[in-house]
């Protein structure tokens, strides 16, 4: 046998597998959780409940998530123009304010990305109703 380190397995055999046999007849028995099939059962049932309890939570993150878009859209048509904060220098494009109303045009200029996330999406409404009809 060639390429085999000095010092090892220097003489040629047959490979040796472990094997365990199970014996019926042994009188020793398993110890500890393994033991009651019942107390398996509690472990097995316990971890699903936990998995299907963080499984509602998460649904219900995204459930108020959506929530929450949906009623950002609707409250920035009741907003007041003060309340969209925009640069001092912004330049707000005339012909936005004139297709679409000066709280989109304030919109596309806000600070806060929010309000031209919504903004973005009344102008994508308005023009996808207008190019329907």
């Amino acid at each position: 046998m060639t390429g085999l380190v000095s010092g090892g397995n220097e003489k040629e055999s047959a490979a040796t597998v472990a094997r365990h046999y199970y014996n019926p007849d042994d009188e020793r028995s398993l110890q500890g959780v393994g033991a009651d099939e019942n107390k398996i059962n509690d472990l097995y049932s316990k971890k699903a409940a936990d998995e299907s309890e963080q499984d509602k939570q998460k649904e219900a993150v995204a459930g108020q998530e959506d929530q929450d878009k949906k009623n950002a859209y609707v409250n920035f048509h009741f907003m007041d123009d003060a309340d969209i904060k925009i640069e001092t220098d912004a330049f707000i494009d005339p012909k936005i304010e004139e297709v679409f109303g000066k709280k989109v045009a304030l919109a596309m200029n806000a600070i806060d990305w929010k309000f031209k996330e919504i903004g973005m999406k009344v102008i994508y409404k308005f023009t996808e109703k207008y190019l329907d009809v």
